[in-house]
C-alpha cells in the first residue's frame, strides 16, 4: 500500500514507482491472492493423501506384527517385538493424521516420517535374520516409499537405511547370496528413484496448469486486472478486513463512454489499446490495496475502503484521473458506512448511480446549442 501521496495523483499517488513497474506488484499481488484462495482446496488434498499413506503404513506393520505373532518360530518372529514398537508408532501417527490433519507445509514430513520408521524396522529385521532373503521386505519398502514419499531428503534417508545393512554384510561376509541381494536392491532403489523423480516432475506440472487455470478463472487476459470472479474473491476480503477495522467501504462503476463507436470506426484493436490504456490508468490512481477489476465490455469496478468516503468525490476523482485516457467516462459512487451493507447492493446502487450519470451526460451534450 502506498502511503505517500504525488502531485500527479493526491489521493494515492506514488512517486517514486514507474507504471510498468507497479502493474507488475499488482498482478504478482493478485496472484498471490488467488493463490492464497486455492489453499485450502490443497491443504485438503494434502490431508487426505497423507491420511490414506500413513494409514497403509500403519496397516502393513500391523499385518507383519500379527504374521511374527502368528508364526514366533519363523524368521519374520524374531522381529516381534520390534515390529510391535514399529506398528504402534506407525499406527499412532495414523491416528494424529486423521485427528489434526497436517498442514500444507508439514505433509510431506510427516510421511517422509512413516518411511524412515518402515525403512528402519526393515533394515533392523535384516540384521536381526542375518538372512539374505530377507532382502525382500527392504525391496518391499523400496518399491513403497518411492510411490509415497515426495521430499527428495526424506527419501535419501529412507534408500540410505535400507542399504545400510546390506553393505556392512558386502564388507564382512564372503555369502554371493547378500551381492545377488544388493544387485536386486540396486534395480528396485534405480527404479524407486526414477518413479520419484517422475512424480515430482508430474506434481510440479499439475501444479503449473492449476496456477494457469486460476489466473485463467480470476484474471481478465485483455487488461491484467481482476475480472468479475475475481472481484468477488477479493473484495469478500476487503470488506472483512474493513469491517474489522471500522472503516467504510466504497465502491465506483465505470462505464467507458463511446466504446463502441471506437471499435466501429478504428477497429477492434483500438478499442482494445483503449481498455488497456483505462486499466493502467485506474491501477496508476488507487492504492495497490484497492480493487480494481474490468467485469466485462467496457466496464471497470473499483472497491476501496478508507475513514469517511464520500461516492461524489470518489467518482469525480475517477472522471479526472480517466480523463486523457478516454473521450468520456459514466462514474458511479455508493459507499457503506461501517462496510454494513451486503457487497451485491453497493454494487447495484453504483451500477444505478453510474447510468444516472450518463443519463445526466447525454442531456447536457443535446442541451448545448
Amino acid at each position: 500500500m502506498r502511503d505517500s501521496p504525488s502531485p500527479a495523483h493526491p489521493a494515492t499517488g506514488d512517486p517514486g514507482a514507474p507504471g510498468e513497474d507497479r502493474f507488475a506488484r499488482r498482478q504478482s499481488r493478485l496472484a498471490g491472492e488467488f493463490d492464497d484462495g486455492a489453499a485450502p482446496i490443497a491443504q485438503q488434498e494434502a490431508a487426505g493423501f497423507v491420511t490414506v499413506s500413513t494409514t497403509s503404513f500403519a496397516g502393513l506393520a500391523a499385518a507383519l506384527t500379527a504374521a511374527s505373532v502368528l508364526w514366533p518360530d519363523s524368521r519374520l518372529g524374531r522381529s516381534a517385538p520390534l515390529l510391535a514398537v514399529a506398528a504402534t508408532v506407525l499406527i499412532a501417527l495414523a491416528v494424529r493424521a486423521w485427528l489434526r490433519p497436517p498442514s500444507l507445509r508439514a505433509a510431506p514430513h510427516l510421511v517422509g516420517l512413516n518411511s524412515v520408521v518402515f525403512s528402519t524396522v526393515a533394515a533392523a529385521h535384516v540384521v536381526l535374520t542375518d538372512d539374505p532373503f530377507q532382502i525382500q521386505f527392504l525391496l518391499i519398502v523400496v518399491s513403497g516409499i518411492a510411490a509415497r514419499v515426495s521430499h527428495p531428503r526424506w527419501l535419501a534417508g529412507a534408500f540410505a537405511i535400507c542399504w545400510t545393512p546390506v553393505l556392512w554384510k558386502l564388507v564382512t561376509s564372503q555369502d554371493l547370496l547378500w551381492w545377488n541381494g544388493a544387485l536386486v536392491l540396486s534395480a528396485a532403489t534405480v527404479l524407486g528413484v526414477v518413479v520419484h523423480v517422475g512424480r515430482r516432475r508430474r506434481e510440479d506440472l499439475i501444479d503449473s496448469l492449476h496456477a494457469r487455470l486460476r489466473q485463467t478463472a480470476h484474471q481478465d487476459g485483455l487488461t491484467g486486472l481482476a475480472n468479475r470472479s475475481g472481484l468477488e474473491l477479493l473484495s469478500a476480503r476487503a470488506v472483512m478486513e474493513a469491517q474489522r477495522i471500522g472503516h467504510d467501504v466504497g465502491v465506483l462503476f465505470i462505464d467507458i463512454d463511446g466504446f463502441k463507436t471506437v471499435n466501429d470506426l478504428q477497429g477492434h484493436q483500438a478499442g482494445d489499446d483503449l481498455l488497456r490504456t483505462v486499466a493502467r490508468r485506474l491501477d496508476e490512481d488507487f492504492r495497490d490495496a484497492d480493487v480494481v477489476a474490468r467485469i466485462g465490455g467496457d466496464e471497470f469496478v473499483v472497491l476501496l475502503s478508507g475513514a469517511n468516503l464520500d461516492a461524489d468525490e470518489l467518482a469525480g476523482r475517477c472522471r479526472r484521473a480517466l480523463r486523457d485516457a478516454a473521450r468520456g467516462s459514466s462514474v458511479g459512487g455508493a459507499v457503506a458506512r461501517g462496510a454494513a451493507e451486503p457487497l451485491d447492493q453497493l454494487l447495484a446502487r453504483a451500477d444505478t448511480a453510474m447510468y444516472a450519470d450518463k443519463r445526466s451526460r447525454s442531456a447536457r451534450v443535446l442541451a448545448r446549442p
